[in-house]
């Protein structure tokens, strides 16, 4: 039994990189606060313990549809939308020091 979840969304990416999985963005909320997130969530398969990373850097705009792929220890986020404008973009974040 979860506690301390993160808000419900779809259309995120969830990326497995050694036993933590990144969530990051997506499109979703509670109600009529549904919006676009650009936030980085990590759930550790070992605990079942979700916590928010404060991730530094260039942090990426917020979007949904986007796509993501682990290269060692970094989570590549590639493309994806938000209600204003489409992203050919590419966003690195280094997960040893959270860092885009």
């Amino acid at each position: 039994n979860w506690t301390d979840c993160p808000l419900p969304r779809g259309s995120h990416t969830a990326t497995i990189i050694g036993n933590l999985m990144y969530v990051f963005g997506g499109y979703g909320g509670s109600g009529y606060a549904r919006r676009d997130f650009n936030d980085t969530i990590v759930l550790d398969l070992e605990t079942w313990e979700w916590k928010t990373i404060d991730c530094k850097g260039e942090i990426p705009e917020a979007r949904s549809g986007h796509q993501a792929v682990s290269i060692h220890e970094n989570l590549y986020v590639i493309g994806g939308w938000n209600s204003m404008e489409q992203f050919s973009n590419v966003y690195i974040l280094n997960t040893t020091d959270n860092v885009w």
